[in-house]
Formats: C-alpha cells, structure tokens, sequence
C-alpha cells in the first residue's frame, strides 16, 4: 500500500502533506525523504508513546529532516 500512496501524493522537494496515521512512521519515513528540507511533513497520532516513537524514527532513518513533538 505505501507504493500507491507515494504514488497518489506525488511528493516532491517543498511539498506539504501530512499523515493523519503516523503510528509507527512507515510511510511518513518516505513521505518526508521526498519532501526534504524544503517540506513539511505534519504527524498526527492519539497516542503520545507513538508520536515520541515515530519522532526518533525519523530522526534516525531520515536525519536530514528536522522534526518536532
């Protein structure tokens, strides 16, 4: 299911999108090394062990991107 999300969205460097599951950060992985520094990527999530989870996987596997909590 990621491929056809990366597909619908058509990301690219600067885009805004924002991920209304973030849970573990799978697709916003991906979704914020295509909008780069330039973008932003807005994560949503009810459970604050998984935004805190989410925010040290991008800053891990994606350390280009600056994120916040």
């Amino acid at each position: 299911m990621l491929g056809e999300v990366l597909e619908s969205l058509q990301l690219k460097s600067g885009s805004v999108v924002c991920d209304c599951t973030l849970g573990g950060a799978g697709h916003s992985v991906k979704m914020a090394a295509q909008v780069g520094e330039t973008g932003l990527l807005l994560g949503v999530d009810q459970d604050d062990m998984a935004l805190e989870a989410a925010g040290a996987r991008l800053d891990r596997e994606v350390p280009a991107f600056r994120t916040s909590c």
